[in-house]
């Protein structure tokens, strides 16, 4: 998700139109819900899946809500949408912190 996404440089540009326009052309909102988070939702739910059924992983509300998961992400774009220029986000200690802390959340005992 951060190479493709949070470290991608025409991907703001994106956001910003989805946020700004959807309200007014609703259908790319939908578009881009139908072709990018449904497919991402369900390959997050399928490693999660996977993640219980291995052991690895303890059964959370995150298999019901995986966009949990992605959600740290989406703040660091919206973070440099916004506040980039003058309060740069250090993305690599970031991403580390994000990896921990759902690994640590699903993590078997």
């Amino acid at each position: 998700m951060y190479a493709n996404v949070v470290r991608n440089d025409r991907v703001p540009y994106i956001f910003r139109m989805l946020v700004a326009e959807s309200g007014r052309f609703p259908q790319l909102a939908e578009i881009y819900h139908r072709e990018i988070i449904v497919p991402g939702i369900k390959a997050m739910r399928k490693v999660l899946e996977r993640g219980v059924t291995e052991g690895v992983f303890k059964p959370t509300k995150a298999l019901e809500f995986p966009q949990m998961i992605a959600a740290a992400g989406l703040l660091a774009m919206v973070w440099q949408l916004l506040f980039g220029q003058h309060h740069k986000l250090d993305l690599d200690a970031y991403m580390k912190a994000h990896e921990e802390f759902v690994l640590h959340s699903l993590k078997r005992e």
